[in-house]
């Protein structure tokens, strides 16, 4: 690959554009590939196995594609996937980030509410990255089935 190859983007459904939004102001001169599963979205009730398949066949596709890098903008595939696949492709992957820095810089408390889907909570990303930074971080998170479909 060169440096004129594509980056692609993805997600569960089409949540990810914003991030894909961000990345073209930040990223002007590239190109990108997106690709939004809202045939099979929300991934939140999926099985880790589900979730880890659906995420090997973005990879594949993007391999096929010849991109250079690929971001996931879900927190869900991140979660379940990136621990699994992070080091057997042959470009870079970037997960996403579950910004609990910002959260914490402003919290007044150690408090952070996380909303996200049922399988994001329950790996528990937030609580982790939180216990990363801070041991006395409390996380609340709460699965929202229907927050995807909205």
């Amino acid at each position: 690959m060169d440096s004129n190859s594509p980056i692609g983007v993805f997600d569960s459904g089409l949540g990810g554009l914003t991030v894909l939004k961000e990345l073209r102001r930040l990223l002007p001169h590239e190109n990108f590939i997106f690709v939004g599963d809202s045939a099979r979205a929300p991934y939140g009730s999926r099985t880790p196995e589900e979730i880890i398949s659906f995420l090997q066949q973005f990879m594949d596709y993007f391999q096929s594609r010849g991109v250079k890098m690929a971001v996931c903008a879900c927190n869900t595939m991140t979660s379940y996937g990136y621990p699994v696949i992070k080091d057997k492709t042959s470009f870079a992957l970037v997960p996403m980030n579950p910004a609990i820095i910002p959260a914490f810089k402003a919290s007044a408390n150690k408090h952070i509410g996380v909303i996200a889907t049922e399988a994001t909570i329950k790996k528990g990303m937030h609580k982790q990255a939180a216990s990363n930074l801070d041991p006395q971080i409390k996380v609340f998170g709460v699965g929202c089935p229907k927050f995807v479909p909205l």
